[in-house]
């Protein structure tokens, strides 16, 4: 398959495969074989990770309003490219229309496909550019934040000595320690003396 174009993006310390596909309306059986050959590599490649892959696939008939498919024994383009995006658990994301031209039937033509259910999220459908009659997709990409990095003390309580711990807790006259502390000034006063031993 000829017109894709492909590229690892690196952002928040996760590496994002992005795909970019145009299958011709001219396109035969043979190139769409191929097209999802491709497509299932791709998904190999990416396991369990992000996978964005983007085109307009030029399937018209794919995302029709009522559209049902018998995939009994059929050998449609759409209907073999609809079933490898299941098979793949690939999750698209694009809801409306984007091929609007004059008077004829606007299609679902340009599709965005996800291995994750919620990575693409705020899909805007705006003007065309020029003189084309595709809309031009924005959406957001949802890959998570880093996870910021504390640095605590953690106490290897297994190595504990709980003896020594003990005769120091003993030790102190909790009542003249505490005094008159609400629960919440006790409470720190126990976990400083606690930190001390």
């Amino acid at each position: 398959f000829e017109d894709t174009v492909w590229c690892s993006v690196h952002l928040k310390g996760v590496r994002l495969l992005v795909g970019l596909c145009y299958r011709s309306t001219a396109s035969g059986a043979e190139n769409g074989a191929k097209l999802l050959e491709l497509i299932e590599r791709a998904r190999a490649k990416v396991g369990a990770g992000p996978l964005l892959l983007m085109g307009d696939f030029n399937y018209p008939r794919l995302y029709e309003e009522g559209q049902t498919f018998d995939v009994g024994n059929s050998v449609a383009e759409d209907v073999v490219f609809h079933q490898k995006t299941q098979e793949l658990l690939l999750v698209q994301n694009i809801l409306m229309d984007t091929r609007h031209r004059g008077q004829q039937r606007p299609s679902l033509l340009d599709l965005v496909f996800t291995v994750e259910d919620n990575l693409v999220q705020n899909v805007r459908y705006e003007e065309p550019l020029g003189k084309s009659d595709h809309v031009v997709l924005m959406f957001d990409l949802a890959l998570g934040d880093e996870e910021e990095i504390h640095q605590s003390k953690k106490r290897n309580y297994w190595r504990g000595n709980y003896d020594k711990i003990n005769q120091r807790l003993e030790g102190i006259d909790w009542a003249a320690k505490l005094g008159a502390a609400d629960v919440h000034e006790a409470w720190n006063i126990f976990k400083k003396v606690l930190d001390e031993c």
